[in-house]
């Protein structure tokens, strides 16, 4: 039932017929296609664009995008702080990941005022059996880091013990000052001893590598 006067135009009751089409549709619907659980596939992309998620890969699987969409108010939320920046590494990543985050004060010597750095732990990947996208890293931690930072994204290699950089070293021979190591063909040993023997070289005798 109409509930214009009697005197009315066609455009007007065309705009009535349209604006009540508009109302009349359910809210509920409304809520669904907004909610990353219960939506449509295909409309995760849209979520994602809209609440800027970071990185997206459309194949993903359709679990994780749910996943990954239903949390990024709550990565909004806590957005520029250190612990916000390895959980969103972790989500959009993977769990492997391991970055360690140094501030320009903790660094020797101290960097730039009000940067920091940010180490991928290649180990960490390499023990999980895969290959991290720098690319997707930088723009996980470019999202979330605060606006005012700027950073630098590295690849840190495990760190070698001083014991083990000995007992390498002592498998070979250094000759001379120039930090040479000899290879003995009898000795049984591996490419990380012969690298480690001449990075304990150069240290001890101050030669090139």
């Amino acid at each position: 039932m109409s509930k214009m006067l009697p005197r009315t135009t066609p455009l007007m009751d065309a705009l009535e017929t349209m604006i009540k089409r508009a109302f009349d549709l359910p809210v509920n619907r409304v809520r669904e296609v907004n909610d990353a659980q219960n939506c449509r596939p295909d409309r995760l992309a849209s979520l994602a664009w809209e609440r800027q998620a970071p990185v997206w890969d459309p194949d993903w699987s359709e679990e994780k995008r749910r996943g990954l969409v239903g949390k990024l108010l709550q990565h909004h939320q806590w957005a520029g702080t250190p612990g916000q920046i390895h959980a969103a590494l972790r989500a959009f990543i993977g769990s492997h990941i391991e970055v360690r985050l140094v501030e320009w004060w903790q660094a020797q010597p101290q960097g730039s005022p009000y940067t920091f750095t940010a180490q991928n732990n290649l180990a960490a990947a390499h023990a999980a059996g895969v290959v991290d996208d720098l690319e997707q890293i930088r723009a996980v931690i470019q999202a979330t880091k605060p606006r005012t930072r700027h950073f630098e994204l590295s690849q840190a290699a495990p760190s070698i013990t001083r014991p083990r950089m000995i007992l390498a070293a002592r498998t070979y021979s250094v000759i001379n000052a120039t930090a040479t190591c000899v290879w003995r063909p009898g000795l049984r040993t591996s490419a990380f001893a012969y690298a480690a023997a001449r990075v304990y070289a150069v240290a001890k005798v101050g030669g090139t590598l």
